[in-house]
């Protein structure tokens, strides 16, 4: 039987919960990038790195100062990006805690496809 220290592999748990809000047609170059975050551990945390990456390049980390409570959430925006361009965007999202045991469920994912209208260019139509 083992007797040395437990560590509580819940008390550092900031988890994604989502990323909300995303048109898939006629994007623009300023789409906020937005995510929520939840406290799911048993400590209070604060200056929490929260970060993003969008087809696998990173966005520029942001840190909420905190205090997060348990079970309390953010909603907090991570930073501005273009999305004017027909393409697939794989968006995720993640939090980093010093001491978190497990980061298997530190991340949550979004894609999307910007798909812009194309205007008729002609006003005649035929049926057949």
């Amino acid at each position: 039987m083992y007797d040395g220290p437990f560590t509580n592999i819940f008390a550092k748990l900031v988890q994604p919960s989502g990323i909300p809000g995303v048109n898939n047609c006629g994007m623009t170059a300023t789409h906020t990038i937005i995510a929520r975050y939840i406290n799911k551990g048993t400590a209070t945390e604060s200056n929490i790195d929260l970060n993003y990456s969008i087809n696998g390049v990173a966005g520029v980390a942001g840190q909420y100062p905190g205090p997060l409570l348990p079970g309390d959430s953010i909603t907090i925006g991570l930073g501005v990006e273009d999305f004017s361009a027909d393409n697939l965007y794989d968006i995720k999202a993640w939090a980093n805690i010093p001491g978190d045991i497990d980061m298997n469920n530190d991340t949550t994912t979004l894609s999307i496809t910007n798909s812009n209208s194309v205007p008729l260019t002609s006003a005649t139509f035929s049926n057949g």
